[in-house]
């Protein structure tokens, strides 16, 4: 899926949903309420991702900031350090 695709569905309307669906979701995608995980981390407790494809292996997705101005995306690039 390209990344504008990507923040169309992001940015709605869509049913956002408290867990992945179980059963074989080749092709799909989900909107998952992730606000119980953002409150665990702030806490320094483990995060809570239910899947049962094992997509959510440690490191296994890149993090990546974006910000949109005009219709148009840029990458955000954060060096590293303090």
């Amino acid at each position: 899926m390209e990344l504008q695709e990507t923040l169309a569905i992001l940015k709605g309307p869509h049913v956002v949903l408290q867990e992945i669906p179980t059963g074989r979701k080749d092709g799909m995608f989900f909107v998952v309420d992730n606000s119980d995980n953002i409150i665990k981390r702030a806490n320094g407790n483990n995060l809570n991702f239910w899947d049962d494809c094992g997509s959510w292996v440690e490191g296994a997705t890149p993090c990546s900031t974006f910000i949109e101005q005009s219709g148009k995306l840029t990458t955000v690039y954060r060096p590293k350090g303090p």
